[in-house]
């Protein structure tokens, strides 16, 4: 049984990740020495609730809501938060849990892993404010297809809110796209917004998106312009279900 346990701290002591483990009541019993020599603090400091004194006030009650109701359904998570490190300077952390269970399946806990992802997001701030600058739209979609990113150009263009946007599937815009010579099909445009790869520069315009009051006039001034239209310049279509007369000549209804 010793040896077992020397040996499972080894391996959680050289792994490349901080990790913790908690029990059946959230309070954790474990934290690796790659946690411990991020937080510059003592195991003894840490576990319980110890550790959450190094989450930045910010990020604390976000963080406890994660955690508290993934624990209690029992599920995975991901989260992310500052967590202070041992010269005082607050890092981001990328913290995943999943719950542990026994051969029966009873209950243990939960064992998480951590990640400091501070140059990532940094990286990624860049990023964004470098695409404020740009004169033209542009979106950044994740894996599956869904909008993670969008500019203050794509909010003007088709009259979204990037909260709006935000983890909606790509193509919801595709009815607003058009090409330059409108020779490309939908399904074409369509294919562009799920590729995951940067395809050649494509001249596209969009349709920018129409309040219900807005279509609703539109719609009003189309049905006026058609009635206004003479009966010889409707289309069948359109003079169809009407007693279309013009100049003493009827219409086939």
């Amino acid at each position: 049984m010793r040896e077992n346990e020397a040996s499972f701290r080894t391996m959680m002591d050289t792994a490349p990740v901080m990790i913790w483990m908690s029990d059946t009541t959230r309070l954790c019993t474990f934290f690796n020495k790659p946690w411990l020599d991020f937080t510059g603090r003592t195991l003894e400091q840490e576990i319980g609730n110890g550790w959450a004194e190094g989450v930045h006030p910010d990020d604390f009650e976000r963080c406890l809501s994660v955690y508290v109701s993934s624990f209690d359904a029992r599920k995975d998570f991901t989260m992310e938060y500052r967590l202070r490190r041992r010269d005082g300077v607050y890092r981001w952390i990328l913290d995943t849990g999943v719950p542990q269970e026994d051969v029966d399946g009873t209950f243990l806990g939960y064992v998480g892993s951590c990640v400091d992802i501070t140059d990532r997001r940094q990286a990624e701030e860049k990023f964004r404010s470098a695409l404020e600058f740009l004169p033209i739209a542009l979106l950044m979609i994740d894996q599956h297809g869904r909008i993670v990113l969008a500019n203050e150009q794509t909010e003007r263009l088709f009259g979204y809110r990037r909260d709006e946007l935000s983890g909606q599937p790509a193509t919801m815009l595709v009815s607003q796209l058009r090409s330059d010579n409108e020779s490309t099909p939908e399904p074409e445009i369509s294919r562009m917004a799920h590729a995951s790869i940067v395809a050649a520069p494509r001249d596209l315009f969009a349709r920018a998106r129409m309040e219900p009051s807005s279509r609703s006039r539109s719609a009003a001034r189309r049905f006026d312009s058609k009635m206004k239209r003479p009966c010889s310049r409707l289309s069948s279509t359109e003079r169809s279900g009407m007693n279309c007369t013009e100049t003493g000549r009827n219409w086939p209804i």
